[in-house]
């Protein structure tokens, strides 16, 4: 009897306990749910819309945390700047109205292009590992690569197309020359390996190597990628007065080795391969002054067309959200 009455008891205490357990697992449940439509909801906010074209507070802080554009070597700045923020509304536009002129006029980037483009670009690495890592470092998936490149080849696509409308007049190019006669006067140019490390700690290791463990710097490369090292270059062309960084080669030997430098990009250490003077002068040079004249007018009849496409289209901005972030 006893024993029947503990089994009943036992069997009313397990069923409370399960009908607990599936309220208290419900209500996480509906916590969770409750949390995930909210950060879905902000998430979803437009920071910019064209033609029903938006790009989303998510993705703006996606692209605000990748730089593919600093894989080519071009300006970058780390975290969500003024400059940032302006960089990637204007990227968002132009690709936008690239794809539909594009469209338009029948015009497509295939694959092969976008694959044989980052074959190039993967050229400047030591191999396949070093450029992934680079990727990797950077916060740039193979997505974000391949739309960056064919956004880059639908610009150079535009240009090819509205290149032969651009002609220069000898009279535009005397003008040139007489305002940037220092410009055109002959230039020292260093030729350099280059080595550009996150820490100091690193750059001082690979510098022991270099300098007190007789290492060449040929060598060296090899090494780099236990050290993830920022960028690295095998010959790089440096003129005088460039950078503050690579100034001091000109006062160097051939073959000597820079102490390690700090700038706002990292850790420095290059080895002068040779200084020279580039002997012909390009205030002879027609064709030099009128591929610097035609590459402005490009650029300019460029922008133009964005301006006048932008003026003919409803763009919104949310700059409330834009001064949060």
């Amino acid at each position: 009897m006893k024993k029947s009455i503990c089994n009943t008891l036992i069997k009313n205490l397990a069923y409370q306990a399960r009908f607990f357990y599936a309220i208290f697992f419900l209500f996480c449940f509906l916590i969770s749910c409750t949390g995930a439509n909210k950060k879905t909801k902000k998430d979803d906010i437009t920071i910019v819309k064209i033609d029903g074209h938006k790009l989303t507070l998510k993705q703006f802080l996606t692209k605000s945390q990748s730089s593919p554009s600093r894989l080519f070597n071009y300006k970058y700045q780390k975290g969500i700047t003024e400059f940032t923020k302006k960089r990637i509304i204007k990227q968002f536009l132009e690709s936008y109205l690239l794809k539909k002129w594009a469209k338009k006029n029948n015009i497509s980037i295939p694959s092969s292009k976008v694959l044989k483009y980052t074959k190039k670009l993967m050229s400047g690495y030591e191999g396949p590992i070093s450029f992934k890592q680079s990727l990797y470092e950077n916060n740039v998936s193979k997505k974000q690569l391949a739309a960056f490149i064919r956004a880059k080849l639908l610009r150079e696509a535009w240009i090819k197309l509205h290149a032969g409308k651009i002609s220069i007049t000898k009279k535009e190019a005397k003008l040139f020359l007489k305002n940037k006669k220092e410009f055109l006067k002959p230039v020292k140019i260093a030729t350099l390996r280059h080595i550009l490390l996150k820490t100091e700690t690193d750059a001082e290791i690979i510098h022991n190597f270099l300098t007190k463990n007789k290492i060449k710097f040929s060598d060296i490369y090899s090494l780099l990628p236990k050290f993830n090292p920022i960028l690295s270059q095998k010959k790089i062309h440096v003129p005088y007065g460039s950078s503050n960084i690579f100034d001091p080669a000109f006062k160097m030997n051939i073959g000597e080795i820079s102490p390690v430098t700090q700038s706002h990009w990292g850790w420095h250490i290059y080895q002068v391969l040779k200084l020279e003077k580039n002997k012909k002068s390009l205030s002879k040079s027609n064709s030099f002054i009128k591929s610097i004249l035609v590459e402005k007018k490009i650029d300019s009849l460029y922008q133009g067309w964005i301006q006048k496409q932008l003026k003919n289209k409803t763009v919104l901005i949310n700059k409330s959200i834009l001064k949060q972030l």
